[in-house]
């Protein structure tokens, strides 16, 4: 075999040629890698920002739920005691009814109902009239000046703050003027009141 040319020039040529390749194929193999690299972090920082989105979601979401769950709290708290002021000045709205059923305008309104309770009573054989124990000598001397003659006083009072209450005598009929039934009739607008006068609002 012979060969031609400085054999140590060729094999420097042959080595540096293959130098070059392994050197391409290195960096082709680190850009390679690199971009696994690269699209492997893409992909984990994409996770972990979800994550932290989904995490971040769920805790507005539990404030927001907690705010809505505080606030209906403080509404109900609120009304709660709205309420009870309310109540009290109802309450002491009745007593100061009650501490002045000795003026006029209570004779007044007892003698407006028993006179409807006497043309009522026109109706019927025999009624009996009911009152509060308070009422009682009011009333019968209120009974004395109508020409009903069927109306009977129960010396046995009602339990009502006032007014007085009918009933004929097999009990079938029953004929309610008490205050009981006209400050139950109109507690809504006795509470709207309060509630302005109270806190300026409805």
């Amino acid at each position: 075999m012979r060969i031609y040319g400085d054999p140590e020039a060729l094999a420097r040529t042959v080595v540096e040629r293959e130098a070059k390749n392994a050197e391409s194929v290195i960096d082709e193999s680190y850009q390679a890698a690199l971009k696994i690299i690269e699209d492997a972090y893409k992909k984990a920082l994409a996770e972990a920002l979800r994550r932290i989105d989904d995490e971040y979601q769920r805790l507005v979401e539990a404030i927001m739920s907690k705010r809505s769950s505080l606030e209906l709290e403080l509404r109900n708290r609120v009304a709660e005691v709205k309420s009870k002021y309310i109540d009290e000045a109802i309450s002491r709205a009745v007593e100061a009814i009650i501490a002045s059923k000795n003026e006029e305008w209570y004779t007044m309104f007892m003698r407006r109902v028993l006179e409807k309770i006497a043309e009522e009573a026109q109706k019927y054989d025999r009624v009996i009239v009911k009152v509060a124990r308070d009422d009682l000598e009011m009333a019968r001397g209120i009974l004395q000046t109508l020409p009903a003659g069927n109306i009977v006083l129960s010396p046995e009072p009602a339990p009502i703050k006032g007014g007085a209450i009918a009933e004929s005598e097999d009990g079938s009929i029953r004929i309610d003027y008490s205050l009981d039934l006209i400050l139950s009739l109109n507690e809504a607008k006795l509470r709207l009141a309060a509630s302005r006068a109270l806190f300026g609002e409805a």
